[in-house]
């Protein structure tokens, strides 16, 4: 894999993590669509999370390919229960708040939750795969372990889950030298 690639990936978590953060924070202001925070409304706030789970979901991928992708069976599967829980929650929150905003429909907040718990259940299995490969260096254990915190506390703290991104983004970062082949 090009160093490139790793680095645009880590770049993309960590962005589409610090805009998820910020956007969960900002929207708990909004006091449900009465009152706008930074002229933005409750519904234009969800529809900042669209591009950055975009962003995540790519990152997610490369992710696994660099990390998770010698922890076998258990790896793929926990990638591809994370990139199906991020595409759910993608659809529901565009199902539910639309492009720009705007919103559809109440029934897209049901697959956004469903979505997020898939995802987060996927990141956890990711993190036991990656953690059993014992590929992860010494130097991002941290924020590895941090990122999984994040991510546990997430279930009940929106911005949290974003913090646990932009930590995984990182990770990657920092584990640009290993290479997924080595014994």
């Amino acid at each position: 894999m090009r160093e490139r690639t790793i680095v645009q990936a880590a770049l993309a978590l960590i962005a589409g993590g610090f805009v998820w953060a910020v956007a969960w924070f900002l929207l708990g202001f909004t006091e449900d669509g009465a009152r706008p925070v930074l002229g933005l409304s409750e519904g234009a706030w969800r529809a900042v999370l669209n591009p950055a789970l975009l962003a995540v979901m790519a990152g997610a991928w490369i992710f696994f390919m660099r990390l998770g992708s010698r922890a076998g069976g258990l790896g793929f599967l926990a990638a591809v229960v994370v990139e199906a829980g991020l595409l759910a929650t993608l659809i529901g929150n565009v199902v539910e708040v639309g492009l720009w905003g705007d919103g559809f429909s109440e029934t897209g907040w049901d697959v956004f939750v469903a979505g997020t718990l898939g995802t987060l259940l996927g990141v956890l299995l990711l993190g036991v795969a990656i953690v059993r490969t014992g590929l992860l260096p010494r130097a991002v254990s941290l924020p590895f372990a941090g990122g999984l915190a994040a991510f546990l506390a997430g279930a009940m703290l929106g911005p949290a889950v974003g913090i646990g991104w932009l930590l995984w983004g990182y990770v990657l970062l920092g584990a640009r030298g290993v290479t997924p082949d080595e014994e």
